[in-house]
């Protein structure tokens, strides 16, 4: 009898949402360490409203594991699309009220895990009130919060990665990593990064303080997935070498391997995101790596746009039911 893999998925957003539905059919216990320091659309507005932890990217990961009944998770995930309510999914809103009626946002998840009959673990990187931000190397230059950051053109090579509290001057302790984060990684036999925006989605939960050593000390295997796509404002002309290049500096640790998009994006889903182009294996200069595994692991089409979101997002995503066996095949190697 196969043992069950403990599996930590590292991100935010659609991207760990998707890798978490694509292992969640296998014997695999499920852990997901969420970025808290999103502040764009719904989760934005309710940060700025009631002063609570960001619920947006918790709600897609819970969705992920839910075994609760589909009219549940739809009725989760619903967004008004006109109203006083325009933008806000239910679940954003039902986690905003959990933390304020249990008293912290640690216990809304505990309670929204319950609601949804989980399989897994959904953990914030960090239970501490933060924003993200961004500093200019050569000018001082600064550009603070997420939603700001990913509207905004980072020359290559001049802009660092910081996070800080929202109200520094309430608490002064430095920002920690919530301990049971730190735990599920110590356990992990395997750890699985991305895919998501580099500066946005994978850095804010890898420079939480304690993230970096906790991963470097792990025994779990590393496994980052490449995105499909670059940005045109963050990762112009970045190859899955790259990509796997600068997870690895920030780590100081090697990557075991590295999911890398095979098939050809079609013309007609890239340009749903303006500007994206498909991310290529290797360089003039980066030979290409045996670390980095190919395959054909993304949807044919785009996906739709939700009425209601005025978010930017990109909509071209992995296929879970092609990514699974392949990252299945990688954490058992």
């Amino acid at each position: 009898m196969q043992m069950m893999k403990k599996i930590v998925v590292i991100g935010g957003g659609c991207g760990t949402h998707s890798v978490l539905r694509s292992l969640r059919e296998f014997p695999a216990h499920l852990s997901a360490i969420v970025s808290m320091a999103d502040d764009g659309g719904s989760t934005g507005a309710l940060r700025e409203a009631y002063g609570v932890l960001p619920p947006g990217d918790v709600r897609q990961c819970l969705l992920a594991l839910s075994l609760a009944p589909p009219e549940v998770r739809a009725m989760f995930e619903y967004r008004y699309a006109d109203g006083p309510l325009k933008g806000h999914t239910v679940g954003n809103i039902m986690l905003t009220s959990l933390e304020r009626t249990t008293g912290s946002f640690e216990s809304a998840v505990e309670t929204a895990t319950k609601l949804l009959n989980v399989n897994g673990a959904v953990i914030p990187v960090t239970l501490d009130n933060i924003r993200q931000g961004v500093i200019n190397a050569a000018t001082g230059e600064r550009i603070l919060g997420e939603h700001h950051i990913d509207e905004s053109v980072l020359p290559e090579g001049q802009w660092e990665v910081f996070l800080e509290r929202v109200s520094p001057e309430a608490s002064p302790r430095p920002v920690e990593a919530n301990p049971k984060a730190l735990q599920a990684i110590a356990e992990a036999d395997a750890i699985v990064i991305g895919p998501g925006s580099h500066y946005t989605s994978t850095m804010p939960v890898l420079l939480v303080p304690g993230m970096i050593d906790a991963i470097r000390r792990a025994k779990g295997r590393l496994i980052l997935n490449v995105n499909l796509v670059t940005s045109p404002n963050h990762t112009e002309g970045w190859t899955a070498t790259r990509f796997v290049r600068e997870v690895e500096v920030a780590l100081d640790r090697t990557v075991d391997a590295a999911t890398f998009n095979t098939s050809e994006i079609p013309t007609g889903v890239l340009a749903e995101s303006p500007g994206a182009k498909q991310v290529l294996p290797g360089g003039i200069n980066e030979p290409e790596s045996a670390r980095i595994v190919g395959a054909d692991i993304a949807y044919k089409s785009a996906s739709p746009k939700i009425p209601g979101d005025e978010m930017v997002r990109a909509f071209i995503r992995h296929d879970p039911d092609l990514l699974g066996p392949l990252l299945w095949r990688l954490i058992n190697a």
